[in-house]
């Protein structure tokens, strides 16, 4: 997700018109460094940052966090039934009036940005090593929560996919947020991708047949009929994730 949204901050300086240095400045930065190596990818934008843009350009919000080309509808119903704007792709703007049925979006509470810990391909040897250990991560990656999850609690891991055995649902490179299930419930994991971390190997598969209270063990299979299926016994399962939502995944 973050990587989106440096890109959409490249795109609201150049919309505005503006240097990089003058946009630092704008937001109250003493230095332009950072807004400059967000622009570059060498790091993720931070809460306080981000919080920086939205209090400047709160008319711009939409357009940092889900990019120019996020189609927005926003909907107020009155007594002759549904007005409002509709904005789409290239910002154009068109009034509708009538009737609808767009079901409710899920709420984004701009407010609980929260850092995330998050295991990159390149952490991921370290963090099997560290025996699945959430305290050895060093990495964070700022995640927008919904209502109905709690970022801020210690059962969440942004991961970061390897490989193309999960395509098409999961490509190559995609951060997942992934919920912690506690050991006592992973008889009853039985459908959805998880991320299981067993013997040396961290991976996202999903769950064909769980027979663990009968044989103790646990059957994942690739999405990518390149993939093929594992059998992991419980007692060389070091943890499992419940994969809850994509945070970041290209388009291919």
């Amino acid at each position: 997700m973050s990587s989106g949204i440096n890109k959409n901050i490249g795109r609201l300086i150049e919309i505005l018109g503006i240097s990089p240095y003058e946009f630092s400045r704008q937001i109250g930065n003493q230095r332009a460094d950072n807004i400059y190596n967000i622009l570059k990818g060498k790091v993720d934008i931070s809460p306080t940052t981000l919080n920086k843009i939205f209090s400047r350009y709160p008319e711009h919000k939409d357009l940092v966090l889900f990019g120019e080309k996020h189609i927005q509808t926003n909907i107020v119903r009155d007594n002759r039934g549904f007005v409002g704007n509709i904005q789409g792709v290239g910002n154009t703007v068109s009034n509708y009036t009538g009737e609808s049925n767009v079901s409710k979006a899920i709420s984004c509470i701009a407010d609980d940005l929260v850092q995330v810990p998050f295991v990159s391909r390149s952490a991921t040897a370290g963090f099997i090593e560290s025996n699945c250990d959430r305290g050895s991560i060093s990495e964070t990656l700022p995640v927008f929560g919904v209502t109905q999850e709690e970022l801020a609690k210690n059962n969440y891991i942004v991961f970061e996919i390897s490989g193309d055995s999960m395509e098409p649902t999961l490509n190559d490179k995609a951060r997942i947020l992934a919920k912690f299930v506690d050991p006592n419930n992973w008889e009853y994991a039985d459908s959805g991708v998880f991320v299981v971390c067993y013997r040396d190997h961290l991976v996202a598969k999903r769950i064909k047949s769980n027979t663990m209270i009968v044989t103790d063990t646990l059957k994942l299979v690739s999405d990518s009929a390149r993939g093929g299926e594992t059998v992991v016994r419980k007692s060389d399962i070091r943890a499992i994730w419940k994969a809850v939502r994509i945070v970041d995944q290209a388009i291919t």
